[in-house]
């Protein structure tokens, strides 16, 4: 009996540990199988992020080549920008330097019609004086004129007066000499 009882007891652990391996084969398989899918969700969402990536790369390939094309047309219009505004600088600056010599010839122009100005201001005095100098001259010539005129006149009155003296005389006389004439303005007067 205590044979039975051993080989029972052992039947027992044997069952016990069969079932245990049972469990922990079905626990092992269940763990493989989630880590099977586990992986293979993984390898799906690799493979999702390998095209992303892929399709990011391309994207980003494009976008440098358009970048690239941009940078260089800016380039080539940055270097001919450059090269008119070369010229342009070197034409104004040929324009300023001739605008200097112009300015300076203006400038010289400037100064001597200056010096002929105050030539011709003092020319002006000269004349303005000139001027008033025959101006007192002629007041005097007239002045002189006038008194001239007056004696004249007087003189002509004077020689009426005494031409009718004589010509009374004569009449009381009775006789008639030749009398002298007087050359005055008007023409010769008879004495």
């Amino acid at each position: 009996m205590e044979k039975e009882s051993i080989e029972r007891g052992r039947s027992d652990d044997l069952k016990e540990a069969i079932e245990h391996a049972q469990k922990r084969e079905k626990q092992l398989i269940a763990e493989m199988e989630q880590k099977e899918r586990q992986q293979a969700q993984s390898s799906v969402d690799l493979d999702t992020l390998v095209t992303t990536q892929k399709d990011l790369i391309s994207r980003l390939r494009e976008e440098c080549r358009d970048l690239t094309t941009k940078l260089e047309e800016l380039g080539e219009r940055y270097r001919s920008d450059v090269g008119r505004l070369s010229q342009l600088n070197e034409d104004l600056s040929s324009r300023l330097a001739k605008a200097g010599e112009r300015e300076k010839g203006l400038e010289q122009q400037c100064v001597e019609h200056g010096r002929l100005h105050q030539r011709m201001k003092t020319r002006l005095k000269q004349m303005d004086q000139h001027a008033h100098n025959s101006a007192q001259q002629v007041l005097e010539l007239l002045t002189k004129q006038n008194g001239l005129m007056q004696d004249r006149q007087s003189l002509c009155q004077e020689v009426e007066f005494l031409r009718s003296q004589m010509t009374n005389r004569d009449s009381f006389m009775g006789t008639s000499r030749h009398r002298p004439s007087l050359d005055i303005d008007n023409g010769p007067v008879d004495l």
